[in-house]
């Protein structure tokens, strides 16, 4: 888990109950409160402790190579803000998530930059405006700035679990941007489709309620059973009517 934090522009400062404003975080101390909070509530909730943990943060080398080999590819294009994936590139790009692309421009689902070649490109690699500073920016092949949002995950899952894995989960609004910037991401600098199934957390939960029902259902049969008794007896009757090589009894 990563926390990527900018900062807002400065606001006028007021008094808070006769005490000055508590002074700002970095970034990292951010990620690190939230980052402690989910681990105490999975162990709260019995989760398996993850192998590993890595940290967007700790990993811009590998989120610089993965931009560079789409680059490489010629499926990049640089505008004033950052390197930009170009969708037209990866023609299943709307297949993963049954996206109208048509209608992205006009749901308000991708950031609305003129400069882009289409409104479902989406950014590799943010360039820092001469000027600015911020609190969290590396040095790149295309400039000082910082990674897009989706390629971390690529990156990363690349270096701990291979060109493809088994089970990639999250939340179900992920699904039409972010889970299908990454498989397009991964599929053309890897190859390969990155994931053998998709699991989203509500579809998770409605198979768990639809479980719970089932199983319910099941009890409330299980009520109008006969009483043990005459189960009993109907077991026994049963077994007198066998034939006497222990096959079924013929019907």
């Amino acid at each position: 888990m990563s926390g990527i934090w900018s900062p807002t522009p400065t606001r006028a400062r007021t008094s808070w109950s006769g005490r000055p404003p508590p002074p700002a975080r970095r970034p990292a101390d951010i990620a690190a409160r939230y980052t402690q909070q989910w681990a105490d509530d999975r162990r709260r909730l019995g989760c398996l402790e993850p192998d590993v943990m890595p940290k967007a943060a700790d990993h811009i080398a590998e989120q610089v190579a993965m931009v560079a080999t789409l680059e490489g590819q010629g499926r990049t294009y640089v505008i004033a803000d950052g390197i930009y994936f170009d969708t037209s590139t990866f023609p299943r790009y709307a297949e993963f998530a049954g996206l109208r692309l048509d209608d992205l421009e006009a749901t308000g689902r991708v950031e609305a930059i003129a400069a882009k070649r289409h409104p479902a490109d989406f950014a590799l690699w943010k360039l820092t405006p001469p000027g600015v500073v911020r609190q969290q920016e590396w040095d790149s092949p295309w400039g000082r700035g910082f990674p897009g949002w989706h390629i971390e995950c690529s990156a990363m899952a690349t270096k701990y679990l291979g060109e493809r894995f088994d089970i990639h989960t999250g939340g179900i609004d992920h699904v039409r941007v972010h889970h299908t910037n990454e498989v397009a991401q991964s599929e053309c600098a890897l190859g390969v489709h990155p994931v053998g199934t998709w699991r989203d957390r509500e579809r998770m939960i409605r198979d768990l309620q639809q479980q719970q029902k089932q199983m319910e259902r099941q009890l409330q049969d299980a009520k109008r059973l006969p009483d043990s008794s005459r189960l009993q007896g109907q077991l026994g009757n049963s077994i007198q009517g066998a034939p006497a090589h222990g096959g079924p009894p013929e019907v």
